[in-house]
């Protein structure tokens, strides 16, 4: 297991300091805003702080109905909360069932420059209480329907289980025009499920994931503008970054100009089903040689006119990954790798591609089987210093003769002077090949 572990004495001490940074809390029975709404008709309501289900039932903190329980969650519901200079919504050590809905957090002090103004804590964490909304090892929590005003980041999610945070749609911000860093962050924990989110238009990592287990992000859509230079090499589009996760899950999304970054220590993530279209590229791997990303599995996707490569994962050393399924079309190509192990890239469409299919370098270990390779300016690029021969049989090059190049044949041109490649026997015609992850 890869994840960072905090002892409890230091938890209890972080939690501590939190609370006693934070303004007093109103107790039971002494909500400051009964008289305000029943006079007006109007559903503002303090900021709502708990720590523990005892002060979560407390009574004063915005709960409409319900018991705590699976059946009957205790029901945050239809709250106007001013934003000052803490959380509006923070729980923490909670373990009842809440459901929080359809809140408007509106602004009052930019909240939004506090996490860059020397109150950020070791790698990029912003500091406790400031993110409008702040779960902190709480379980069985519901948030969605959600409307932030400002705040970076809009929702924090720390070291908790069993986290749904869904239907939540992050617009631009009408001074900058773009939603904010990091709207979503996701440190430790697990059993986290991201469901049904949009970012439209997007300044910078939209979703940051740390050290989590069993993420799932699905039916959700990114969109970045068609100039937008946020990627790390300089590459257009925006990006998800995801690291240190283990069995995280990204299904049926809609990345536009944009994709997934995988760092380092991402253990069996699964990326299956979604639409990756236009950007630098649609996933990207940067990592550390004694930190790679392991048994990744990318099926059922479409790749569609990328800049670099539409899997480009020079840096993730990849380890045990298993490629099929997938349509590559267009762009500058399908896949790089670097000291890849034991790779299987399989019944694939690369088509289209400007610059290469497939590149690889240095210590790749692979297999390729039942792909199409047609219409690309060079179907695959082996490196020389490739240590062993690569099994490329049983794939379709666009000409019943294998591919041209340094191959046999008329199809589409490879790039391989070391003759790394075993191409024979080819596919004598085109592969009828489904997208899917059968």
């Amino acid at each position: 297991m890869h994840h960072r572990r905090v002892s409890s004495a230091l938890a209890a001490l972080l939690l501590l300091s939190t609370a006693l940074a934070l303004p007093a809390l109103p107790r039971a029975g002494a909500d400051p805003f009964i008289s305000l709404q029943e006079g007006t008709g109007t559903n503002l309501h303090p900021p709502i702080f708990a720590w523990g289900d005892e002060e979560l039932a407390a009574g004063w903190n915005g709960i409409r109905s319900g018991s705590g329980t699976a059946e009957d969650p205790y029901l945050i519901s239809g709250w106007t909360i001013l934003l000052e200079d803490r959380s509006a919504i923070a729980l923490v050590g909670t373990r009842a069932h809440v459901m929080i809905e359809d809140i408007d957090i509106v602004g009052g002090a930019d909240v939004g420059t506090l996490g860059t103004a020397g109150c950020y804590l070791h790698r990029g964490k912003p500091c406790p209480g400031f993110a409008p909304v702040h779960l902190v090892d709480v379980e069985n929590v519901t948030v969605r329907r959600i409307q932030v005003d400002r705040g970076i980041p809009a929702i924090q999610v720390e070291d908790s289980r069993h986290v749904l945070l869904e239907d939540l749609t992050f617009t631009p911000d009408p001074v900058t025009g773009y939603v904010p860093l990091n709207a979503i962050v996701v440190e430790g924990g697990a059993s986290i499920t991201l469901r049904r989110i949009t970012f439209d238009r997007v300044l910078g990592y939209p979703l940051m994931v740390q050290f989590t287990e069993n993420l799932v992000l699905e039916d959700s859509i990114l969109k970045s503008g068609p100039n937008e230079r946020q990627d790390p090499r300089g590459g257009r589009g925006t990006y998800m970054r995801v690291y240190g996760a283990v069995n995280a899950v990204f299904q049926r999304n809609t990345f536009h100009m944009g994709g997934l970054i995988l760092d380092s220590d991402n253990v069996a993530p699964v990326i299956r089903d979604s639409l990756f279209e236009g950007g630098a590229y649609g996933v990207g791997g940067f990592t550390m040689d004694t930190l790679p990303v392991s048994d990744l599995v990318v099926c059922g996707n479409r790749f569609v006119n990328h800049d670099s490569l539409a899997l480009d994962l020079y840096g993730a050393r990849l380890v045990g990954a298993r490629i099929h399924g997938n349509e590559f079309r267009d762009g500058a190509g399908a896949l790089t790798l670097f000291h890849a192990k034991d790779l299987r890239f399989e019944d694939n469409l690369v088509t289209g591609a400007g610059w290469r299919g497939i590149r690889f370098e240095y210590g790749t270990s692979m297999v390729a089987h039942g792909n199409s390779f047609s219409g690309n300016a060079v179907a695959v690029a082996a490196s020389p210093y490739v240590a062993a021969p690569l099994d490329f049989t049983g794939n379709w090059w666009g000409h019943a003769s294998g591919p041209s190049g340094h191959g046999p044949g008329e199809g589409d041109p490879i790039q391989d002077r070391g003759g790394k490649l075993v191409l024979s026997p080819v596919l004598e015609e085109a592969p009828e090949l489904s997208v899917g992850c059968a």
